[in-house]
């Protein structure tokens, strides 16, 4: 059926931003996690920066926001996570869905 309200190259960053609540998705082969980083970069290179450094500062830590949002403990620290910063890994080109 092909991609029913995004284009494939406007898909990478729904795909980035829903692909780690569907775990199914990550492993079942059909989407090539490091291309479509790629098509990230290739496309949309202001999104990957702002990202990468959201996530290199921590501010990308949900639950750290909603505990300083609440009033949480001031001294609980932000994290970020080295398996989410969109990386390049040019050998795998950009074409991300496996059909």
């Amino acid at each position: 059926m092909g991609c029913l309200f995004f284009s494939q190259r406007n898909s990478c960053i729904p795909l980035f931003e829903l692909l780690y609540l569907r775990e199914g998705w990550q492993t079942s082969g059909k989407i090539n996690v490091h291309a479509r980083m790629n098509a990230i970069w290739s496309n949309f290179h202001e999104y990957a920066v702002a990202h990468n450094l959201g996530e290199q500062s921590g501010a990308n830590d949900l639950l750290g926001l909603i505990l300083n949002a609440a009033g949480g403990n001031e001294d609980v620290g932000w994290s970020g996570s080295s398996k989410t910063v969109i990386s390049l890994s040019p050998q795998m080109g950009t074409t991300f869905f496996c059909w």
